[in-house]
């Protein structure tokens, strides 16, 4: 007869663990040496952000928080992908702002392949943010594109309207 289960003694297995498909630790770059309070007028004074971003072999967004008078707030990474895409909500992309009470973003993200030239599908995503910032009252002055060689503007290359035309001293 077998012992009830509360005597029964119990063998501890050695539990086999799997390595994670993905690293456990993305290598994401961290923002403790972003110049806060610097003025961002265009997509030139974000080139701080180049030898972040660019040196990377898949895609991450960001958003890039201003004040009144274009001073730069706030970075906050809202999405990591792949090497040709990276997804992110409008809730990841504008909450932090909103919480921080900033009222105008900049976009940013990464193109791991070198091509700085908007896709189709940045420049939907980009459509469906614009309108999504607009619903918690925060601005969305540009879409920037960070490649290992430059930093592009979709304002100065005509894909996105806006960028702060409203504003007195907004970015161009």
């Amino acid at each position: 007869m077998r012992a009830p289960l509360m005597n029964r003694k119990r063998t501890l297995k050695p539990r086999v663990t799997r390595r994670p498909r993905w690293p456990v630790h993305w290598p994401v770059p961290t923002w403790e040496h972003v110049p806060y309070g610097r003025k961002i007028e265009s997509a030139k004074d974000l080139d701080f952000l180049r030898p972040l971003l660019g040196p990377l072999d898949f895609e991450v967004a960001i958003t890039v928080g201003v004040d009144a008078c274009l001073r730069l707030r706030s970075v906050h990474t809202v999405g990591i992908g792949t090497q040709t895409s990276v997804d992110f909500s409008a809730s990841a992309a504008f909450r932090p702002l909103v919480m921080a009470g900033i009222g105008a973003a900049i976009l940013v993200h990464n193109h791991p392949g070198g091509r700085s030239t908007p896709s189709q599908a940045d420049v939907m995503q980009t459509a469906s943010m614009v309108n999504a910032a607009g619903m918690v009252g925060i601005e969305v002055l540009d879409h920037v594109i960070v490649t290992r060689r430059e930093v592009v503007s979709m304002v100065e290359l005509g894909v996105l309207l806006g960028g702060g035309e409203g504003r007195r001293d907004g970015m161009r």
